[in-house]
């Protein structure tokens, strides 16, 4: 139980793990393509998103999740492929 309330708190708290979300920055330049998965997602989509170049892809695991939909179409229009066991894919392209 207590996990499940870190991770909720993660994807709604900026503060909880800003060094996380921040880390691809570092790197400097833009990327073709950043698959998101893992923890804080919902601003790691925002983040990685702004890290795209035009034309790149932002794909996000697990996007079945209703949590993430605001971010995802905050930043774009996202194309959800079929779900599958593992969890849906979600793919959108920066103009």
């Amino acid at each position: 139980m207590e996990i499940q309330r870190w991770n909720l708190r993660a994807e709604y708290d900026p503060t909880l793990m800003v060094s996380y979300v921040s880390k691809p920055r570092s790197f400097g330049g833009s990327f073709d393509f950043v698959l998101v998965d893992g923890r804080a997602r919902r601003f790691c989509i925002r983040e990685g998103f702004s890290l795209l170049r035009p034309g790149g892809v932002l794909a996000l695991h697990d996007a079945q999740r209703e949590e993430y939909h605001d971010a995802l179409h905050a930043v774009g229009t996202p194309l959800f492929l079929t779900p599958w066991k593992q969890g849906q894919m979600c793919l959108v392209r920066k103009p």
